[in-house]
């Protein structure tokens, strides 16, 4: 079995739920799902409506930084009638685990869906045996 946290009843505690980069405090946060395989670590983020020419997804230090402008009209060509889907930019940073090789990253868009793929070393599967000294 992987090493699962279940988000029910509350979020889970293996991430934080909403954290922005500097600078995009009234950014709009993708929903996030992560899960494991028994050799990856995936993250799937909601990403409805995003051009992947202008999605960033970066490692920086121990985090994965994603950010995205959220598609408006163009001003100088048409107006609004009615408007309610919600513009601006769409960021989140989340953490990257520790037991996966940040350089073996993948990332694939389809659907408004961004995949976010880890394989995990192999170091941190095996266990360490500890010797017993046996007092008198």
């Amino acid at each position: 079995m992987y090493r699962t946290q279940v988000a029910w009843p509350y979020q889970s505690s293996a991430v934080m739920p909403q954290i922005l980069p500097a600078g995009a405090e009234n950014a709009m946060v993708p929903r996030m799902d992560i899960f494991e395989t028994e050799d990856q670590v995936v993250y799937l983020l909601e990403m409805p409506g995003i051009n992947s020419e202008q999605l960033e997804v970066e490692i920086e230090d121990q985090n994965i930084r994603i950010a995205a402008p959220m598609l408006n009209i163009n001003p100088r060509e048409s107006s609004y009638r009615y408007q309610e889907r919600p513009k601006g930019q769409l960021a989140r940073i989340v953490d990257m685990p520790p037991d996966v090789d940040p350089e073996s990253v993948t990332a694939n868009m389809k659907n408004g869906l961004l995949e976010i793929r880890f394989r995990k070393t192999m170091g941190d599967k095996k266990g360490k045996k500890i010797n017993v000294n046996v007092l008198q």
